[in-house]
């Protein structure tokens, strides 16, 4: 009983450092122009650096001008405004999105799948995918827990000391310890935080033994970024790792407290490769943005309790997409044990899980596609004086969730809107017009969508009030009425 008591104190209380408070963590990003070997001179010129790399070995990889060093005094200032660096950035304090108080361990047994219509969603599963990757960014996981067995083994990097693949790992053939920089990406006693998210996105399902993930039997490829100390490395090269990988969603159950630039080109880059990104929203109980749940193409999750009002932890505000489960969910422990956790860790978790189930559900639609499902088709908060929606499968694995078009959002405060176009099946020229209610054209653009996009982004800079919008593609014209109320 202490042992537990032990693990779970840890599990929810303990705060993490990215090093030590006499070592920091630094990204460079060069400009474009500069070779490698143009790089490397640089590089030797930094004073008081140790442990300079490039972050990845191939000189054709789009951010193969990232390069990450350690320093014991180091002035960032001395080198931002050098002609040859785009940015050069200290690593933030990376959070894990832990519970922060102690849960009831025989509440009722995963009931967010009822409440999400889990099984609902799971009747329309024609074909099941259970090759589909999801990439789990923490701190390890447990190889040896009998309902954590489905973890993805590279076929093309057998143990035997060499770099068979080329991407810089030597024998990465289950994934990669960033925090101990090398090939054993298992949970620690200490940091138990990885291997429950890992169960929560892809416990097997239907195995006889343990607990179910919503996604239904998915793989998953593991970046620890945690040394075996407790201290959290840069999750971001985590997320670049399981990316390049093959990951098609990938669960980030921490928080940075500021947005950086070199966060931004990762998740940038993930987005450019079709990857979904999900991301907690912390737990301190504030509106406070925090990273990279509050990034564009990133969903970002808070908590929500079993009566579905918000959790009297997780953090909220419109940066927040949608809210789900994280109280008393049950997930893997120690030798083949279970327990609850909660925060906005696990229900970030349980999105994950839920993309990866309507990727399969619906494999021809883009991420974006995906995410609007999760964002648009939630049930309302119940809290009073809180805006905001919680993940509902039942909706969200409709069909169709729109009969014409859907703009979202309607009305909009800020000008910004996405338009769905359902209807739309191949590359397509897209016409927009605007008209106000005395039928005067206000607005016209031209738009192409390549194929496979069926969302328009654009932005209205027009008067408050109630216009008309007509969109014509592929010899269909249709109508609906927009609210712009700045």
């Amino acid at each position: 009983m202490n042992l537990f008591k032990y693990i779970y104190t840890f599990a929810f209380l303990i705060s993490f450092s990215c090093l030590s408070q006499t070592k920091e963590e630094f990204v460079i990003k060069f400009k474009s122009n500069i070779n490698q070997n143009q790089m490397i001179s640089h590089m030797r010129q930094f004073p008081n650096i140790s442990d300079w790399r490039f972050i990845v070995s191939d000189i054709n990889h789009p951010l193969s001008q990232l390069v990450k060093f350690s320093a014991t005094s180091f002035n960032l200032y001395q080198w931002t405004n050098k002609p040859y660096i785009e940015y050069i950035e200290s690593i933030p304090e990376t959070f894990f999105a832990a519970d922060t108080l102690p849960s009831d361990p025989y509440f009722s047994f995963q009931w967010e799948n009822d409440f999400l219509h889990v099984q609902e969603a799971w009747a329309l599963l024609e074909n099941n995918n259970t090759n589909m990757l999801v990439g789990v960014v923490d701190s390890g996981t447990d190889f040896e827990h009998e309902d954590l067995q489905n973890y993805y083994v590279k076929p093309n990097e057998p143990i035997n000391g060499i770099d068979d693949d080329g991407n810089g790992l030597i024998d990465d053939y289950r994934g990669w310890d960033f925090g101990e920089y090398d090939n054993n990406p298992t949970v620690t006693v200490d940091n138990p935080h990885g291997r429950q998210m890992t169960s929560v996105m892809a416990a097997e399902t239907n195995n006889g033994v343990g607990i179910t993930s919503i996604g239904y039997n998915v793989k998953y490829i593991t970046a620890k970024v945690t040394a075996d100390n407790g201290d959290i490395a840069d999750a971001f090269e985590g997320i670049l790792y399981v990316v390049d990988e093959g990951a098609k969603v990938v669960n980030c159950s921490w928080y940075q407290n500021i947005s950086t630039k070199y966060a931004k080109d990762i998740i940038d880059y993930a987005h450019s490769k079709n990857v979904i990104i999900v991301a907690s929203a912390g737990n301190g109980n504030t509106d406070t943005q925090v990273y990279p749940a509050a990034y564009d193409n990133v969903i970002g999750v808070g908590a929500i309790d079993d009566t579905g009002s918000k959790t009297n932890v997780s953090n909220y505000g419109d940066w927040v997409d949608i809210y789900a489960p994280g109280y008393n969910i049950y997930t893997a422990y120690p030798n083949d044990t279970y327990f609850t956790t909660g925060g906005t860790s696990v229900s970030s978790a349980i999105v994950s899980s839920a993309c990866c189930l309507l990727q399969k559900l619906f494999p021809e639609e883009t991420p974006e596609q995906i995410m609007s499902r999760i964002k648009r088709t939630g049930t309302d908060l119940t809290n009073l004086g809180l805006s905001g929606k919680y993940l509902n499968l039942l909706n969200a694995s409709k069909e169709q969730i729109v009969t014409t078009f859907q703009i979202f959002p309607n009305p909009s405060s800020t000008g910004e809107i996405s338009i769905d176009l359902p209807f739309i099946t191949n590359k397509s020229t897209v016409l927009l017009y605007v008209h106000n209610l005395l039928g005067q054209q206000v607005y016209s653009n031209k738009f192409i969508l390549n194929k496979g996009v069926k969302t328009l982004n654009t932005v209205f800079n027009l008067e408050n009030g109630q216009y008309i919008i007509s969109v014509e593609a592929e010899n269909i014209r249709k109508t609906t009425k927009f609210t712009l109320a700045r």
